[in-house]
């Protein structure tokens, strides 16, 4: 299957006469698609689609935390989420609450993932795609923490990122991420 569609992909440069951005779109199709099928498999690839309210079938969470997966390696996440609503305005501020609490033990991470969270020691290769259109995530009044790119955590004292690769792509369009200032943070 993964022969047929290479093939594929390199007969669509030839008929589309290597146009850049065909060949982009392309091999941006390809590299989603193959995100989904390999998201059912392992825990390294998140696929997540949100459409006019409906989370699309094979999706699975709306971002990624491999702090908890064993070993280390390549990380692809891929969501989009377009003419949707996540989150609700009661759910935000239960959080905010509960983020606002000096006795309750604090979770660290976002109220809302939709892009990688990672330890330095883990992270080999990161791939982030998120693209948001027409939608609203997390629309709090008194604010929300959203991570919509790549957060690593854990660096320092002997450990850093030379030598790893982070690819991060994060699209916002006709969109509110997040809520207001965060006051209770």
């Amino acid at each position: 299957m993964h022969k047929f569609s290479s093939i594929a992909i390199l007969a669509l440069f030839f008929v589309c006469g290597f146009d850049k951005s065909a060949m982009a779109d392309a091999i941006e199709q390809f590299n989603k698609n193959r995100i989904k099928q390999m998201s059912k498999f392992s825990d390294r690839y998140n696929y997540y689609e949100k459409k006019n309210g409906v989370v699309q079938r094979g999706s699975k969470n709306t971002g990624l935390d491999t702090r908890k997966v064993q070993g280390y390696g390549k990380v692809y996440n891929w969501v989009e989420i377009n003419n949707s609503k996540l989150g609700s305005v009661s759910s935000s501020i239960g959080k905010r609450f509960k983020a606002a609490n000096p006795i309750a033990r604090k979770e660290s991470g976002p109220d809302r993932n939709l892009g990688v969270i990672s330890s330095c020691r883990k992270v080999h290769s990161v791939s982030n795609t998120v693209k948001i259109k027409n939608s609203k995530v997390e629309n709090a009044i008194i604010g929300a923490d959203v991570n919509s790119g790549v957060s690593v955590t854990g660096c320092g004292k002997g450990v850093s990122l030379t030598g790893k690769s982070i690819k991060n792509s994060v699209t916002v369009n006709k969109s509110r991420v997040g809520g207001a200032a965060g006051l209770l943070k």
